[in-house]
């Protein structure tokens, strides 16, 4: 019984250093790319138009390694963070008691967030308002990084020339729910659920971008399971329409 506790815990080490050495792969070669970049622009290699286009390029990457590292940041918290660390809860749900989390102002900062970057692909990320406001019993920060983290996925694999639209509704339960939704070329139904394990890219993700970390949706699922929320995502092979759904409870929103 002890060689089997000790195998499994090696083969956890084991696969969590190899996605540590990805993740690490994937934030220092944009980093790398920065570096040379700014170094050109300095020495005056690029013209005025091209000049600009560079730095464009260089707020991307930071913006994509930002996010990396954010994610990272939460990966740890949840994962290592021991209990007695907050009076015996654990991890990402312990300080959420007396938190709210005004989600008009989370979702615009998101959309504003990857605006730039959206605009290269003729993309627009758009919130559809709503005459009423919606505050969630939650850690603001986390609820961000939820929102950061899809709009994330939709400038890498959302189709060019759209507009991806974040809508509030209430159903019959009185659940809270945000729907995300545009289209791109998605995944299969069946990878439906396994899109938020760790590590974990479909076949059209990793056919559309080479490199991924397979955190962020994992995060995404770590923080709703936290605060008391879901998460879900579904896609239609007809008419390539991608929905990403989060919906709190009714005790958790006003």
């Amino acid at each position: 019984m002890s060689e089997d506790k000790d195998q499994g815990k090696d083969m956890a080490q084991q696969s969590n250093l190899i996605f540590l050495s990805n993740f690490v792969h994937q934030v220092v070669n944009p980093l790398n790319g920065i570096c040379g970049t700014l170094d050109n622009y300095i020495e005056g290699v690029f013209d005025q138009n091209t000049g600009k286009k560079k730095i464009n390029a260089v707020r991307a990457q930071l913006e994509q390694c930002i996010s990396l590292i954010r994610n990272l940041a939460f990966f740890a918290e949840f994962s290592v963070v021991p209990a007695e660390a907050h009076g015996g809860e654990r991890g990402l749900k312990a300080p959420t008691k007396y938190a709210k989390a005004d989600m008009t102002s989370i979702i615009l900062e998101s959309v504003q967030f990857f605006q730039d970057t959206a605009k290269e692909k003729n993309m627009a990320l758009e919130l559809i308002r709503s005459q009423n406001s919606y505050v969630v019993n939650a850690r603001p920060e986390l609820v961000r990084q939820v929102f950061m983290n899809i709009f994330d996925n939709w400038v890498k694999y959302g189709y060019p020339d759209q507009k991806v639209k974040a809508k509030f509704s209430t159903n019959r339960k009185s659940e809270l729910i945000i729907e995300v939704s545009g289209f791109s070329k998605g995944f299969s139904n069946a990878d439906a659920e396994r899109i938020f394990d760790l590590g974990f890219r479909s076949t059209e993700a990793r056919a559309t971008l080479a490199q991924g970390s397979g955190i962020g949706l994992w995060v995404c699922r770590a923080i709703m399971d936290n605060v008391g929320g879901k998460i879900s995502v579904s896609h239609s092979a007809r008419n390539e329409k991608t929905v990403f759904r989060i919906a709190f409870p009714k005790e958790l929103w006003n």
